[in-house]
């Protein structure tokens, strides 16, 4: 927004805002994370507690919504649209005037953004496809002994951005 040709834009992009949307946002992942609490019963299995779903729709919705849309594919998708638009905004800078050595940080900061959000959270949006698509195939020890570590090194991996 800080970079966008409109001054009806670029206004709107204060500390004011910025508050609104951080205050927002924590308001929504709170009350977005209540029926979590309330539709998780411990359960002691062999003496080892677990924390099991007791409501089958709410389940479907972390997995389908939550792990695959809001979790992975939104965040590629909204930093890879407002990526190329700072740097095509930048590039369209440098055709009238020369770029000062902080638009030319800004543009390399959104390229790599770009790239490391495609990078780490691909491979984990591709993991998490796939275990939306097969969880209701009957799996043996043998495949499930496979997937588990491949599973949990892309869900490492994709923390590298953080890193």
């Amino acid at each position: 927004m800080c970079s966008s040709p409109s001054v009806a834009v670029r206004q709107k992009s204060n500390i004011q805002t910025a508050r609104y949307l951080v205050i927002g946002t924590l308001c929504f992942w709170c009350i977005h994370e209540i029926p979590f609490f309330i539709l998780q019963d411990l359960v002691i299995v062999g003496g080892t507690p677990m924390c099991i779903n007791t409501n089958t729709i709410f389940a479907q919705y972390r997995s389908y919504f939550v792990a695959l849309c809001v979790v992975t594919i939104i965040p590629i998708i909204v930093i890879s649209i407002f990526g190329f638009l700072t740097v095509r905004h930048m590039k369209t800078i440098a055709v009238t005037r020369t770029l000062s050595s902080l638009t030319r940080q800004t543009i390399s900061m959104a390229l790599f953004q770009i790239v490391a959000v495609l990078v780490f959270n691909g491979p984990n949006a591709a993991s998490i496809i796939y275990s939306v698509v097969t969880a209701n195939v009957a799996k043996d020890t043998y495949r499930r002994a496979v997937e588990q570590p491949i599973s949990l090194l892309i869900a490492t991996y994709s923390y590298g951005p953080f890193a």
